[in-house]
């Protein structure tokens, strides 16, 4: 499993994933050309508690508190 921090976001849509459910994917724009952070808004069980929370995958971003 890659480390990874999680945040809150709004609604999005984006690729399944069979373990999870639909997820999305984002790049930041002007940053790296691969994806940044993943997020499943709807996920399956027993994954239901990522609901509603962003990834960022660490070796791309720096993740900081506000």
């Amino acid at each position: 499993m890659v480390p990874c921090h999680a945040v809150p976001a709004d609604g999005v849509v984006g690729v399944l994933c069979l373990n999870k459910g639909t997820a999305s994917y984002w790049r930041l724009p002007g940053g790296p050309e691969d994806d940044v952070a993943w997020s499943h808004q709807s996920p399956v069980p027993p994954s239901t508690e990522i609901a509603g929370y962003v990834s960022f995958y660490d070796k791309l971003v720096d993740v900081v508190e506000l």
